[in-house]
């Protein structure tokens, strides 16, 4: 998380990759509707950011990979044992964002989420 930004570029030239080690992310081991998995704090987001006049970009292409086979587990057993517990690869809130040249990998769960952001620009992004 990052708060109060002002007039900052973060540029991700490569890859930030989240780990694949679902047990290091901030949930704990819980019984739920008769199933034993992981209860996580709920939003979890792998980045959240709030700012204005923001700019996340890359000279080439960075991706962003959230590495979210781990969370997806055998289809439909995966979604049972974790629900909605997964983590967002990136939300934003707040005004001026540009985001560009960046590929979104894998999410967990939501890919991008802008939250009562005005003025926001997306390009050359997949």
């Amino acid at each position: 998380q990052a708060r109060s930004l002002q007039n900052v570029t973060i540029k991700i030239d490569g890859t930030l990759e989240f780990s694949r080690r679902i047990l290091e992310w901030p949930c704990r081991s819980a019984l739920r509707n008769g199933t034993f998995g992981l209860l996580c704090p709920s939003p979890l987001e792998a980045i959240e950011l709030w700012g204005n006049d923001v700019r996340i970009t890359s000279a080439g292409r960075g991706i962003i990979n959230g590495n979210g086979p781990s969370w997806w587990g055998l289809p439909g057993v995966g979604y049972l044992a974790r629900v909605e517990y997964r983590p967002r690869l990136m939300h934003i809130h707040g005004k001026g964002y540009l985001v560009e040249n960046l590929l979104f990998r894998d999410s967990p769960y939501w890919t991008f989420l802008a939250d009562n952001v005005q003025d926001l620009e997306v390009r050359w992004s997949d």
